[in-house]
């Protein structure tokens, strides 16, 4: 097994090496500290397992770098960690065949069981099981804007991507999942991570939840 490990900070590439080393057998792993160095180890070797690329690292220009390493070798599992992303960054990964998502808040071991998911065919996007939405790749002690009680919220403290008033607008007929991402043309994953984040804007635990409020505000959303 081949994973390379992509991200310009030196002890989080070790630290990480070592656990994967320790739990994994006869596994053999690249390291590189920027894309142009990802790239180059594919050139001479593009039979990887897993490309683990950090968001931020040298080369990247946040998503465009993933776009690259896909378009060029879009036959490898590449997923995306990062210390810094938001969820739109995530998003537009899933999109773009990303197999994972790594927020560096994970400890050891939920990390470890993430890349044996994906390495075994699965799509992983860790969710905290406290709030029900996914997981940050950051802790700034601040508070988020959406945390304000529910009844203190309205339509004008609502602002939704094009894709979220799509998924909502879903929602409120009473679509499942699977039948959202047929209709958008979207992964199954994708869309839960959207619910996530139209509840953390509404302020509400699930979609049903979701639809109802967006119903109470009289949001304007799309058809």
């Amino acid at each position: 097994m081949k994973i390379i490990i992509a991200d310009d900070h030196v002890l989080f590439r070790e630290t990480l090496k070592e656990y994967i080393e320790r739990n994994t057998p006869k596994v053999k792993i690249s390291f590189s500290s920027d894309l142009h160095g990802v790239l180059d180890i594919l050139k001479k070797d593009p039979r990887q397992d897993l490309v683990l690329l950090d968001l931020r690292m040298p080369g990247m220009s946040g998503i465009e770098g993933f776009k690259i390493l896909r378009r060029e070798y879009p036959h490898i599992k590449a997923a995306l960690m990062s210390g810094l992303a938001e969820p739109e960054d995530v998003r537009n990964a899933l999109d773009e065949g990303a197999v994972g998502y790594f927020p560096k808040t994970m400890n050891s071991k939920g990390l470890l069981a993430g890349i044996s998911d994906v390495l075994n065919g699965k799509i992983f996007v860790p969710v905290d099981k406290k709030t029900n939405v996914v997981m940050k790749s950051y802790n700034n002690g601040s508070e988020s804007e959406h945390n304000k009680p529910l009844e203190y919220i309205t339509a004008s403290d609502i602002t939704l991507s094009n894709r979220e008033q799509d998924v909502l607008s879903c929602l409120m007929r009473g679509s499942t999942n699977k039948t959202i991402a047929h209709d958008l043309g979207i992964k199954e994953v994708t869309v839960k991570m959207h619910i996530s984040s139209i509840c953390q804007k509404l302020n509400v635990g699930n979609r049903t939840q979701a639809a109802l409020k967006a119903r109470e505000l009289g949001l304007q959303i799309g058809a």
